[in-house]
């Protein structure tokens, strides 16, 4: 499943799909993840296409549309049913949404423990009202060990304590490859 909430991107997605011959292998799906099922506002960057955030950006003015948002626990067990128990990587970029996206698929986490690569930028989780420290601490939460992989070329990849998480999350921009503990990734 690929979960796209932009409609133009939502059409590239598609036509990749298609193109690459993946229909039978991946399920294109037009909304947006987070920790409700309920219209959001979705504030696209005029600058960057990958910048799409469902929240607000400051004092930034944005264009924006509404999209539908879902909790991915409910959407995948309703609609996708035989699916839902073979989920075992996810792949996450959400612009600083990553906590309520987490939220929303607190049962899968709990549960099925998938590994879990997302972005890690500090900055954007203060933006969207949440926390480098409150990402960490859930994902920690839910058994996680995430090892961040910054972005600049001269710092090693480490393992975030769960201390780190609640006292002084990592400040860097990078990546976070996450597993539950005890469970290696599929």
């Amino acid at each position: 499943m690929a979960f796209e909430p932009d409609p133009s991107h939502y059409a590239y997605l598609c036509k990749n799909i298609a193109l690459n011959r993946l229909t039978h292998v991946v399920i294109p799906i037009n909304k947006a993840v987070g920790d409700a099922n309920a219209r959001a506002t979705l504030f696209r960057s005029a600058e960057n296409p990958g910048d799409h955030r469902l929240y607000q950006s400051g004092g930034e003015q944005r264009e924006h549309i509404e999209v539908e948002c879902v909790r991915l626990d409910d959407y995948v067990r309703s609609r996708h049913p035989e699916l839902y128990e073979r989920i075992a990587v996810i792949k996450m970029d959400v612009q600083g949404y990553e906590v309520a996206a987490c939220r929303g698929m607190r049962k899968l986490l709990s549960s099925l423990g998938p590994a879990l690569f997302a972005e890690y930028e500090p900055s954007l989780l203060t933006l969207a009202g949440s926390s480098p420290a409150e990402y960490l601490a859930l994902l920690h939460a839910h058994g996680y060990a995430c090892t961040l992989f910054p972005l600049e070329q001269d710092s090693p990849a480490h393992r975030i304590s769960l201390d780190e998480a609640r006292a002084a999350a990592p400040a860097r921009d990078g990546n976070l490859y996450c597993v539950r503990n005890g469970r290696p990734a599929s």
